[in-house]
């Protein structure tokens, strides 16, 4: 099962040790001659197009619940992103918080120890890890003490 907290790298790393353990079963059957070769079917077939960054571009219009599967599904890399100040803001971890909607989509409505909290079309999305272009990862706590994000700041603005 995928957990709320999985990531494409994590998921990545799962994956690879299960491949390892399936390729050795394989060899281990095709030195035995017990491996029988079977055609793959061809319905259901699905073709995955290569992910271009762009993608990974939040859209504060919709749901907090969607922003934050964007950005687990865009960790490690290429990663999800925003702009603040006319900057890329690589987002490498956030969670969606349930909340009445007192903003904008896209205005921080909080900023603190506890990260980075942004109004979304649906719900808020706690910024927790960030890194903003030409600097390096940071939790959003850390950020804040180098580049202070006000209430009110409109985040992905140009």
């Amino acid at each position: 099962p995928i957990a709320d907290d999985d990531t494409a790298g994590t998921l990545g790393d799962r994956l690879a040790h299960l491949g390892a353990a399936a390729l050795a079963e394989a060899i281990d059957g095709l030195e035995k001659g017990t491996l029988r070769p079977r055609p793959q079917p061809t319905e259901g077939i699905t073709f995955a197009p290569r992910i271009e960054r762009e993608q990974g571009r939040l859209d504060w219009q919709r749901p907090a619940e969607e922003l934050a599967r964007v950005v687990r599904a865009f960790a490690p890399a290429p990663s999800a992103f925003t702009t603040f100040g006319g900057r890329v803001l690589k987002v490498h971890r956030a969670v969606p918080e349930p909340g009445p909607a007192v903003a904008p989509p896209a205005t921080v409505i909080d900023a603190g120890p506890g990260g980075i909290l942004v109004m979304t079309g649906a719900g808020r999305l706690r910024l927790l890890e960030v890194q903003l272009e030409g600097r390096r990862r940071l939790s959003a706590a850390d950020f804040l003490a180098g580049h202070p994000v006000p209430p009110g700041t409109c985040l992905g603005a140009a």
